[in-house]
């Protein structure tokens, strides 16, 4: 059985990577397509990544913490 921790931490992980993936194929896209709002949403998407990983380190921080 899974604790709340590897829940959440695998939960997080699955959307950063979802987003990454979101953001290369929408860059791509929007490289080959000539489309601004494309590569604007593939910045958007990589922003996305960002604050995924620090809502993933935090996460880690607060449980050691609470220990």
């Amino acid at each position: 059985m899974k604790t709340h921790k590897q829940t959440a931490t695998q939960t997080a992980l699955l959307s950063m990577f979802s987003n990454a993936g979101l953001a290369v194929t929408k860059g791509i896209t929007g490289f080959f397509g000539h489309s601004d709002a494309m590569i604007a949403d593939a910045i958007e998407s990589t922003a996305d990544v960002f604050r995924k990983f620090i809502g993933a380190f935090w996460l880690e921080l607060f449980i050691k913490t609470s220990r």
